[in-house]
């Protein structure tokens, strides 16, 4: 090979080094050739996690990859289109700023599936209801002759018939029972799973577990009791009125104690010794053991409790019907706090609420110290909503459909995923993939 072959491969070997090692140096830190302004910039790393995991992961229209979690470099800073997408899903979208030199992270996203609803029991189901730790649905099925008591294992996902009640043959006769004439009626306990189970002839009281155990209340009791119910914060003990006088009933013991008061007119709860009573536009402490009563607070003008919900700590929570609002009354400094709407489940183990804002909003509340928000304004009233278990999104009901809503998110609207003739109640078993209406 001549001497001046020789040198031009060498130079231009040398050349293309000069050329090549600067761009692969600015490549490896992370630079890229902007087209459009004409220099190197530093790009931005995309990261993507979620459910499912063979999910397709598409930017700008464009697959970047097909698993999650997906790592996508190269990134100019811009804004892009994510999608995430699966067969048999509803897919998910969302604009993401990418910003130079740094990582953005979309995490937790979750595709709920797009299919039709699986029917779990059929017949006319008459009452429904959640335990408060969340484990067990109870359900009423109720046919011309009798009515059928199933508890559904949201954690096994089994399901057990209970108890079959026939149906009652006469109504009451006392206007200010509340237990149904025909119907059975669900209570669960406040903080624990047991169940009461209340008509005109029973009251129940249903243990869940592999083998659910049952023992009726009436034979404690001096006589048949015109009400019954849950005492606030306690899951061992019931108070009752037969004959109007209030009766204590210790469900761990089999005790029966008489009270030294008599039945409110308006409504009424027992806690912790104490008797709570709605007098008109003041609510009022009896205590049980014959010390004198004492007024606690007092209601804003033409507010009315129609029931007491909960007691947490010194946190008396009540709900009115017209108009339909939440109050928390403070036992000890007489403080009224006035929310619209009527609660529809508390979900302590998150810090956070859930309440209707009139029958066509839900707002929700959380954090320390707590800030309601808006979350969805409907045109057709809403019925219920339940948090998702892993805590990033809404579940809510109306009437006719039920849709899902990504929490922390201003951009997503809500993703439909089903409708159907009457909806009442909606559950999310612990596992988080299927969704019981």
């Amino acid at each position: 090979m001549p001497l001046w072959l020789r040198r031009i491969i060498y130079l231009s070997f040398i050349a293309l080094f000069l050329l090549v090692a600067p761009i692969l140096a600015l490549y490896s830190m992370g630079y890229r050739y902007h087209w459009g302004k004409h220099r190197f910039e530093r790009t931005g790393l995309l990261v993507v996690d979620g459910e499912p995991r063979d999910a397709t992961v598409r930017l700008d229209g464009v697959v970047q990859d097909t698993r999650l979690p997906a790592r996508i470099g190269g990134l100019g800073e811009n804004e892009y289109t994510l999608r995430i997408e699966r067969e048999w899903f509803h897919p998910w979208e969302q604009r993401v700023g990418i910003t130079s030199g740094r990582t953005t992270s979309v995490s937790s996203v979750r595709l709920f599936r797009d299919a039709q609803p699986t029917l779990a029991l059929a017949g006319t189901i008459t009452h429904a209801a959640v335990s408060a730790d969340q484990r067990w649905f109870a359900i009423i099925r109720s046919t011309e002759s009798f009515e059928e008591l199933w508890l559904w294992g949201l954690e096994t996902g089994a399901r057990t018939l209970v108890l079959r009640l026939p149906l009652a043959d006469a109504p009451t006769t006392d206007r200010n029972s509340s237990l149904s004439p025909l119907h059975s009626s669900l209570s669960w306990s406040p903080r624990n799973a047991t169940l009461l189970v209340r008509n005109a002839t029973d009251a129940l009281v249903v243990s869940p577990g592999r083998t659910p155990t049952t023992r009726s209340i009436l034979r404690l009791l001096p006589g048949r009791p015109t009400m019954i119910a849950w005492e606030l914060s306690d899951d061992r003990t019931l108070i009752a009125d037969v004959g109007h006088r209030l009766f204590r009933v210790n469900l761990t013991t089999g005790r029966v104690v008489a009270l030294a008061l008599p039945t409110p007119e308006g409504p009424f709860a027992l806690a912790r010794g104490t008797l709570f009573v709605a007098d008109g536009g003041r609510i009022l402490a009896r205590p049980t053991d014959s010390q004198p009563q004492k007024l606690i607070a007092t209601l804003p003008e033409q507010t009315a409790v129609a029931r007491f919900t909960d007691l947490r700590g010194t946190q008396l929570d009540a709900e009115t019907n017209e108009p339909a609002q939440l109050l928390t009354i403070g036992t000890t400094d007489g403080n009224v706090r006035t929310r619209s709407g009527f609660g529809l489940r508390w979900t302590t183990e998150r810090d956070g609420a859930l309440w209707h804002g009139g029958a066509f909003e839900l707002w929700a509340e959380s954090g320390t110290p707590a800030q309601p928000r808006l979350l969805v304004r409907r045109e057709v009233p809403l019925v219920d909503a339940v948090w998702h278990p892993e805590g990033r999104h809404v579940i809510f009901a109306s009437e006719r459909d039920v849709a899902v809503l990504e929490l922390g998110s201003s951009t997503h609207p809500a993703t439909p995923l089903a409708t159907f003739d009457h909806v009442r109640v909606v559950v999310a078993p612990p596992d988080g993939n299927t969704i019981l209406i």
